[in-house]
């Protein structure tokens, strides 16, 4: 993989990272800049189902390439249309569509029920706590 990013133009597109169970579409504005984001997993722990492959199979295992070059303001429609064929939500490393113009993001299953899970209970950083009195009156009258 290393290789294979130090070939990539900077101009602007969307990748592709293949793990050995499934595959990632993602978009950029510097191709070689944010590709190289990968090789270090530590970067994108945010990243959590690309990152978790990342750890699991190790870098070199994952093949990268870039799919479409494309001008920056049409990025996110790109990068969607590549989601959808390829159904990187439901099959892929992608945790949710990509919001455009025209369309909602939409969130797979498994990251629904992380929100929620971490929404309900003591999880719940407002968990116990309640209002003050002027709490409640700004939230009124926004």
């Amino acid at each position: 993989m290393r290789e294979t990013i130090k070939a990539f133009p900077c101009t602007s597109g969307i990748y592709k990272i293949t793990s050995p169970t499934g595959r990632d579409i993602g978009e950029a504005n510097s191709l070689k800049e944010r590709c190289a984001y990968y090789l270090h997993p530590e970067r994108i722990k945010l990243q959590r189902a690309i990152y978790n492959s990342l750890i699991k199979h190790s870098v070199e295992l994952h093949q990268i390439e870039v799919i479409e070059l494309c001008e920056k303001k049409d990025l996110f429609e790109r990068e969607r249309y590549w989601q959808e064929f390829y159904n990187s939500v439901d099959k892929g490393l992608n945790c949710f569509l990509t919001n455009t113009q025209f369309k909602k993001k939409k969130l797979s299953m498994e990251t629904r029920s992380i929100m929620r899970e971490k929404a309900l209970g003591d999880k719940n950083a407002f968990y116990g706590k309640k209002h003050t009195q002027e709490s409640l009156l700004k939230i009124s009258l926004s």
